[in-house]
């Protein structure tokens, strides 16, 4: 498989921007849910 890369100044307002941005937001939140897991388990 072949990684191609996309620069956010490439993306236009279009299916593919939007995906991205999907992507993006469900990575962010997935990385602050695991932060509070940890957070809440280093507070015992």
């Amino acid at each position: 498989m072949s990684i191609s890369r996309v620069f956010f100044s490439d993306l236009k307002s279009s299916k593919c921007s939007s995906v991205v941005e999907a992507r993006l937001l469900r990575f962010w939140e997935a990385r602050n849910v695991q932060r509070d897991l940890f957070t809440s388990f280093s507070d015992f």
